[in-house]
């Protein structure tokens, strides 16, 4: 037969006409509110905690392996971006070597240019000096 709350108000009753009102609310008070069937023994806590300790260490452990596999996938795919930074600094360099030197290039070429124009302005202004004081 389960324990109810009337039967539970019955035996505070019984309890305050045999021992007194204080001693039976102390009794009351005592006494698991649904059954003893309900209420956990030490060694069934005990175990309760060491069941949710291996869960949680089963969890972490689980986790642990995820997450190392994730760092790995994002360590190779650094090491990818890192190739590929290489390369293309390799890349800019060899494009600003290709640059100085095409300016270098131009650079003597105008230089060649602007002296063989200028050479060129000197003998035609001597020429013409030439002319007009032969004819002058």
């Amino acid at each position: 037969m389960s324990v109810n709350e009337t039967r539970r108000i019955d035996l505070l009753e019984a309890a305050q006409q045999t021992l007194g009102r204080d001693v039976a609310i102390t009794l009351m008070e005592m006494l698991p509110p649904s059954g003893w069937g309900d209420v956990a023994t030490r060694q069934r806590v005990d175990s309760l905690e060491r069941d949710m300790h291996l869960r949680f260490d089963a969890f972490e452990t689980k986790y642990d392996a995820r997450f190392g596999a994730v760092d790995a996938r994002f360590d190779a795919v650094e090491a990818r971006f890192d190739a590929v930074d290489m390369r293309f600094d390799s890349f800019a360099a060899e494009i600003r070597s290709e640059l100085r030197a095409g300016i270098a290039e131009m650079q003597a070429s105008t230089t060649r240019w602007a002296v063989g124009t200028i050479v060129a302005i000197v003998g035609v202004g001597a020429a013409v000096t030439g002319v007009i004081l032969q004819f002058g």
